[in-house]
């Protein structure tokens, strides 16, 4: 299981890639937190997306 959240950073979004490229939780939206299954081996993505410049911070747990 992994969860990613975001800490800071009013305007930030991200989204889940499992290694196949596809979104993870189903949804295409964007949201600020997302946990789940590391359901397959490889490399996963978070990308992270923002509508205004400035700082962000993200929280990863892996459990």
């Amino acid at each position: 299981m992994m969860g990613v959240k975001v800490l800071q950073g009013s305007h930030v979004t991200l989204t889940a890639l499992s290694p196949n490229g596809q979104r993870l939780g189903g949804s295409s939206r964007k949201s600020r937190d997302w946990h789940g299954k590391l359901a397959v081996e490889g490399d996963y993505t978070i990308e992270v997306a923002s509508t205004k410049a400035g700082d962000y911070a993200l929280s990863f747990e892996i459990y």
